[in-house]
């Protein structure tokens, strides 16, 4: 277990793991929603024009870096209540 464990610090470390970039949702829908939204950024862009469609995904932008804060936060929170559970679950006191 203690080499598992290094393994794991050390690809930590080195930067191997990145799980904002490999993790992808199981939704059954997930695909479909990311098509429908690519073909309504299409239907926006053609009504809009470039500089108001411009302004528009200016505006998303800034609604994603949000949305990723939230995802970090989350994340953060649930690593750090795992890793309260662990404890817990070793801690002796209760036996």
């Amino acid at each position: 277990m203690n080499n598992k464990r290094n393994t794991i610090i050390q690809a930590l470390y080195h930067g191997r793991i990145n799980p904002d970039e490999v993790i992808v949702p199981s939704h059954p829908n997930y695909r479909a929603f990311t098509t429908q939204i690519a073909e309504q950024a299409e239907g926006w862009q053609e009504k809009l024009g470039e500089t108001m469609f411009a302004e528009l995904e200016a505006h998303l932008e800034l609604r994603d870096v949000v949305n990723n804060m939230q995802v970090e936060a989350t994340f953060s929170y649930g690593f750090k209540l795992g890793a309260n559970l662990m404890l817990d679950v070793m801690d002796n006191n209760d036996a």
